[in-house]
């Protein structure tokens, strides 16, 4: 195994210990002098992406709960938030963990793109209206009546 691979292969492991791309140069052994620069270069090298791949979906393999579980649970707390609990004696009164069902939304709506202000919807452009003109228009159709 070459040197560059080796190095490569630091970097990988370094890289996941902070996510800090200049500070895993250096510790892999890359100069101090443009480590943030050696460090983005990296970050673009095939070799280093795969190798972080592996990682991440090793990871994920291992991981107890997936992203299915985490949605489905989200919206049991909604729904959980949301129940009517009676408080005392009285019927009439309940409350609910607006609170929490909030949270949970939130997650849910950006988990699905809601927030992202790339993803809203178009608006209509609003253009400047020129009274005069209206007021001209009405006067000349009130003359055609008459």
């Amino acid at each position: 195994m070459s040197t560059t691979t080796v190095r490569k292969e630091l970097f990988v492991e370094e890289y996941l210990k902070d996510f800090n791309q200049a500070k895993a140069a250096v510790r892999a052994g890359y100069s101090e002098n443009g480590a943030r620069t050696r460090g983005s270069l990296l970050m673009d090298d095939p070799y280093i992406q795969t190798g972080l791949k592996k990682h991440f979906e090793a990871r994920k393999r291992q991981a107890l709960y997936d992203e299915t579980y985490i949605i489905e649970n989200l919206k049991e707390i909604v729904l959980k938030c949301l129940e009517r609990k009676t408080v005392g004696r009285s019927a009439e009164q309940w409350t609910i963990d607006a609170y929490g069902a909030l949270k949970a939304l939130e997650l849910l709506g950006k988990h699905i793109g809601m927030f992202n202000p790339k993803f809203q919807e178009p608006t209509m452009p609003t253009y400047p209206v020129n009274i005069s003109i209206i007021q001209a228009v009405r006067q000349s159709e009130e003359r055609k009546q008459i």
